[in-house]
């Protein structure tokens, strides 16, 4: 029956495309079995329906593939959280929308700075990179202090950090240069430099002159990050970045990198402002991070955050440079249970570094926070957290992401604060008044300042 059927199908269609008007009038339909049989016709219509049964299934299991990796990803793979300038901290108070580029910008330019605003750079030593952004061979550009510099890791895994432009004709070697051996070429002319920004090979000249070399910044690597070196006079390092011994025995949990537009002290300055700490950051995590709604959150009646800060050893760490912190995180449920716990050591290394060991009732973490100046006034906070290796990364990826709403509320705070030199601290708040004459030891007479024609401010973004 089915061969009939298919034997109809196929004379009706034939006859259709092969009809004829007879000179007397009369129409015909031509039928000649011999050029196609009805068995080709039903051959055909198998393949078309295999075809297409095919592509459907293909476009299924893609699809069920995207999720499945998707689901893998949320669950097995580190975070990787950027937040840059325009994603979170500004609000539109015009009654006309505003691109993100320009709600920066007009919050930039209406910003009113403090005569006594301290020097935009401190001394010390800076984040430019994470180390597993950098393999063997490769070339990256990066913006700090104001400057463009270049960094590579060789063909042996030694990572050099050089001013970005050619000393020849102003080639940026961060923009085509490539790693040849332990050197970076420069894509202009094919010139080679070392580590020191010694020029060591000019491809059609016999010598290599002594004015050819370039700057060569003071650079380490230190617990899976690269740092870079500044003072204002340009002095050699003054003390070390100290190795995290822990990290080897953690894994990596994920990342968060936060620009923001703040004088640099303004986030240091933050874990010793105790005050704000049981305001602006009390509400509970769920609430989001809109500072004119999330205190009246229906999530603040179910938990919301209580914290506790010691700076007894504030100073006391045997090291002028140092200072730690202690402090402890409560999860308080329904006003009076306090469900779960983490206490904090910080310690502050620097102008620019920060190792915060947290203890759980569970498990340990390590976070490591950087802050690059890029500007007088944009700053790159970075945050890379680890965990023990029994610890599903889904656990890390959580608590990253409730640092992250922490930060992101301090964010609309700092993007559109003025910057007063001389603020009106009351009694209780004397912490901040010794950490800002603990950090003014990162400030030299010649330290950058707003105002300095080189280091002016620059509006635009």
């Amino acid at each position: 029956m089915d061969d009939c059927l298919v034997r109809n199908f196929y004379r009706a269609t034939y006859a259709i495309v092969t009809f004829q008007e007879q000179p007397n009038g009369t129409n015909s339909a031509v039928y000649d079995r011999n050029i196609i049989s009805p068995r080709f016709v039903a051959g055909s219509l198998t393949a078309f329906a295999v075809s297409f049964s095919s592509i459907v299934i293909f476009l299924i299991i893609s699809r069920l593939y995207r999720l499945a990796s998707f689901i893998c990803r949320c669950i097995f793979a580190p975070s990787n959280v950027v937040k840059v300038l325009g994603d979170v901290g500004y609000v539109n108070h015009e009654s006309y929308d505003l691109s993100k580029k320009q709600l920066v910008n007009l919050a930039r330019r209406r910003r009113k700075l403090g005569l006594d605003v301290p020097p935009v750079y401190p001394n010390g030593w800076f984040r430019i990179l994470d180390s597993r952004f950098l393999k063997k061979g490769d070339v990256k550009q990066v913006r700090f202090v104001g400057e463009n510099l270049v960094v590579f890791r060789s063909k042996s895994g030694k990572v050099s950090v050089l001013d970005a432009y050619c000393p020849h004709m102003g080639a940026n070697l961060g923009v085509g240069g490539r790693v040849v051996d332990e050197c970076i070429e420069c894509p202009f002319h094919g010139w080679k430099f070392d580590a020191n920004g010694k020029c060591v090979d000019i491809p059609y000249s016999r010598r290599e002159p002594a004015y050819a070399d370039t700057k060569a910044w003071h650079s380490c690597e230190r617990n899976g990050t690269i740092y870079v070196w500044f003072h204002c006079d340009k002095t050699d390092p003054e003390w070390e970045i100290p190795s995290v011994h822990e990290l080897h025995r953690f894994k990596y949990g994920g990342r968060s990198e936060h620009h923001i537009n703040t004088h640099i002290q303004d986030i240091p300055e933050n874990g010793y402002d105790e005050p704000h700490l049981n305001h602006l950051h009390l509400p509970s995590q769920l609430s989001g991070v809109d500072l004119a709604t999330h205190f009246e959150s229906k999530f603040n009646y179910i938990s919301h955050n209580v914290m506790k800060a010691d700076y007894s050893e504030m100073q006391d760490t045997g090291e002028h440079h140092v200072a730690k912190i202690l402090l402890s995180h409560h999860f308080r449920v329904f006003s009076s249970l306090n469900l779960f716990y983490i206490k904090f050591q910080v310690i502050q290394i620097g102008p620019g570094i920060v190792h915060i060991y947290a203890s759980t009732p569970l498990f340990d973490i390590i976070i490591v926070q950087s802050i690059t100046p890029v500007e007088p006034m944009e700053q790159v906070l970075t945050h890379a957290i680890y965990c023990p290796r029994y610890v599903p990364i889904m656990v890390a990826k959580l608590l990253l992401e409730a640092l992250v709403v922490q930060v992101d509320r301090d964010l609309m705070v700092w993007n559109n604060r003025t910057i007063l030199g001389n603020p009106r601290l009351q009694k209780e708040e004397k912490v901040q008044k010794s950490f800002r004459r603990w950090f003014a030891q990162f400030y030299s007479e010649n330290s950058p300042r707003l105002g300095d024609k080189k280091e002016r401010q620059v509006l635009d973004w």
